[in-house]
């Protein structure tokens, strides 16, 4: 690194505050658009997003995330390569895509039960081949360490496709449109990336070294690929099944149960960055010991916020879902409580330690048979059980690899789970959050207007929680919260 190369801990606030205020622009296109087109006009727009949604990482095949390895061990002509391969190969895999889709599209969609979306079958398939190759910038930016351009191009982008959308539901009140401003947005993109990598990569040169280069590529991104392709499957079977069962309307409401805690898991993938190369160190002295020590540690951070953030958000769900989404979509209630406990699993981190220890062949056999097992229940539950079967599923999904994982984390470390997870102090944490829940209980019971409650409740049982996970000694962002109150000048 040189002189003049921004810090680790700079470049991680950098992507953080990115993906902090790209996520909170884009939460609130939901919430406008169900207020700006009909139920079934928005179950449908989410069929469509969900199609992109589920190839573009299958037919991405890792490439992008293959420069991680790739960018940082080459240089000039070769690091040029490297990138204009990335790109050509992922137009190439879009253009597969549509050309295949442009034939079987119609029956793909029928078979989905996404009959509706047949007319707009060639959409789809632009929609994913624009924006396929248009996900290698958030990558280059990151790669080229250009702190300023990480920080804001994720929520200037999602500010853009937030006016693109909510201006054709505006002027037009109907889905089509909707479909057109993704498109149109998508096609901007891939714009936008291709002109950057044939201005700043592109050379004659770069064809000399190209089959080398993309043999390389294939070799070193495969095998991740395969574990995406599981992953993905296992968090999208649920919903590509369900819609043969259930109307556009039914699967609008559906979909909101996925949109979980606002920033919550943000957090954790804070924590976990940051503590992952720790975890890597240790590893190399074999000190399996301080390995189990410190994934308890971030397993109490964790869960720290992850209990208290799904007791209340399951509790005011009905005020939450009102607020947000409308009355109209309250049949999304029992839905969303369910899937609220995934954070439980997340909340365990699951996989850094054997990201760490480089034990992914793990991950990816974890990953395998949580998709096995998960599409297995999909075929069985979702017939019979609709939208019941599905969340069902869709829990599974998340949690079987969770628990794999973490089996596999104790067996490597050779230490009893007790040794890795905090059961005590989650079992504080949980009282103190049931005692915050019965302090707000009156203020829920008695304010029928949903924003209203939400105001009075959250303040109460954020400082409830604070202040009794501090003062019984479970809080364990204390040595933060005394920096943070330092530098405000409110402690010496």
């Amino acid at each position: 690194m040189t002189s003049n190369s921004p810090s680790l801990s700079t470049q991680s606030i950098a992507v953080f505050v990115g993906q902090v205020s790209g996520f909170a622009v884009n939460f609130l296109t939901p919430v406008l658009l169900v207020r700006l087109i009909s139920k079934a006009d928005y179950g449908i727009l989410q069929q469509f997003v969900l199609l992109g949604n589920t190839m573009l990482p299958i037919l991405g095949l890792g490439l992008a995330s293959s420069l991680y390895y790739f960018f940082p061990i080459s240089l000039g002509s070769q690091r040029s390569s490297y990138v204009f391969n990335t790109w050509l190969q992922m137009a190439i895999s879009g253009g597969v895509f549509l050309f295949v889709f442009g034939f079987f599209g119609r029956q793909i969609l029928e078979v989905l039960g996404m009959e509706l979306l047949s007319d707009a079958g060639n959409l789809v398939a632009v929609y994913i081949l624009f924006l396929l190759s248009g996900t290698l910038i958030d990558f280059l930016f990151i790669l080229e360490k250009r702190v300023k351009m990480s920080m804001s191009f994720n929520p200037i982008d999602k500010l853009f496709r937030l006016f693109l959308l909510v201006g054709a539901a505006l002027f037009y009140g109907t889905v089509f449109p909707c479909m057109i401003a993704l498109v149109v947005y998508a096609l901007l993109r891939f714009g936008f990336i291709t002109y950057y990598v044939l201005s700043n990569y592109y050379h004659p040169g770069v064809w000399k070294t190209m089959s080398t280069n993309i043999r390389s590529q294939l070799a070193y991104s495969l095998p991740f690929a395969a574990g995406i392709i599981f992953t993905t499957l296992s968090q999208r079977i649920d919903k590509l099944l369900v819609n043969r069962y259930i109307s556009e309307a039914e699967f609008a409401s559906y979909s909101l149960a996925f949109f979980s805690i606002p920033l919550v898991t943000q957090a954790f993938t804070s924590i976990n960055n940051v503590v992952v190369p720790n975890i890597s160190s240790l590893f190399e002295k074999g000190e399996k010991k301080e390995v189990a020590k410190l994934y308890y540690k971030v397993v109490k951070k964790t869960s720290s916020l992850a209990i208290p953030a799904v007791l209340f958000f399951a509790v005011m769900a009905p005020e939450l879902i009102a607020f947000l989404f409308t009355s109209e979509y309250s049949d999304a209630t029992p839905y969303y409580r369910i899937y609220l406990a995934t954070l439980l699993f997340t909340m365990l981190s699951y996989g850094i330690v054997l990201r760490a220890s480089g034990n992914t062949k793990i991950i990816m056999a974890s990953n395998f048979l949580g998709m096995i097992i998960t599409v297995a229940l999909g075929f069985t539950l979702i017939p019979k059980l609709g939208l019941d079967g599905a969340i069902l599923t869709a829990v599974t999904g998340i949690a079987v690899p969770a628990l794999l994982q973490v089996f596999w984390t104790m067996r490597i470390l050779q230490v009893d789970l007790s040794r890795m997870i905090p059961f005590k102090s989650m079992l504080q944490v949980l009282g103190i959050s049931l005692l915050g829940f019965l302090l707000f209980l009156p203020a829920k019971l008695y304010l029928s207007n949903p924003l209203i409650s939400l105001i009075f409740t959250a303040p109460i049982y954020v400082l409830v929680v604070w202040y009794l996970e501090v003062r019984f000694n479970v809080f364990p962002f204390i040595d933060q919260q005394k920096k943070i109150l330092k530098r405000l000048g409110f402690q010496r």
